[in-house]
């Protein structure tokens, strides 16, 4: 059954068959974890270039579009991975602390479903719930939450795959 979260998703993604979309959302999201990690590593360390958090969100809503697909192809519902609580993922005061368990959290775990597709040609759903689990514990310290960023993403895409102006982003509470 396609929840919401999915449904969301599916408006925008062209199917080409279940064995050719698995591997491109497979190695789309290994991508997307890649691009967050790169976005990063520019902020931190190239002097003059700046992440903005709009943009960083847009970076994480665009890695939460390929899981979403992921999770409707494997026939697993969003709450599956939602519900998945680690406890052992401390809470840090820190932004730059939480956004480093983010990418830690997608980068890994994005290799591991990366791994499994292509030696086991399975999708290691505890995987993908893991990663989730690391983003939307950490989102709320960015000022967002996995609906906020299902939203930006929806609306990105919705615009044919275009930029939306910063300024139209809404606050998280939606």
């Amino acid at each position: 059954m396609t929840d919401q979260y999915q449904h969301m998703a599916l408006e925008t993604w062209q199917s080409n068959g279940k064995e050719a979309d698995l591997e491109h959302a497979v190695i789309k999201l290994v991508g997307e974890a890649g691009e967050i990690m790169d976005q990063w590593g520019k902020h931190r360390f190239k002097p003059g270039y700046e992440c903005s958090r709009e943009d960083f969100l847009d970076e994480l809503g665009d890695w939460w579009y390929y899981a979403r697909i992921l999770l409707w192809l494997t026939d697993t519902p969003t709450e599956f991975v939602k519900s998945k609580i680690y406890k052992i993922i401390p809470k840090y005061n820190h932004e730059s602390k939480a956004v480093l368990e983010i990418l830690f959290g997608l980068h890994a775990n994005s290799s591991k479903i990366l791994e499994y597709y292509f030696h086991y040609n399975i999708i290691e759903t505890d995987a993908l719930a893991e990663a989730v689990n690391y983003l939307s514990a950490r989102l709320d310290q960015l000022n967002s939450n996995l609906d906020h960023l299902t939203y930006l993403n929806h609306e990105k895409l919705k615009e044919g795959h275009g930029w939306i102006e910063k300024s139209k982003i809404p606050p998280k509470e939606i």
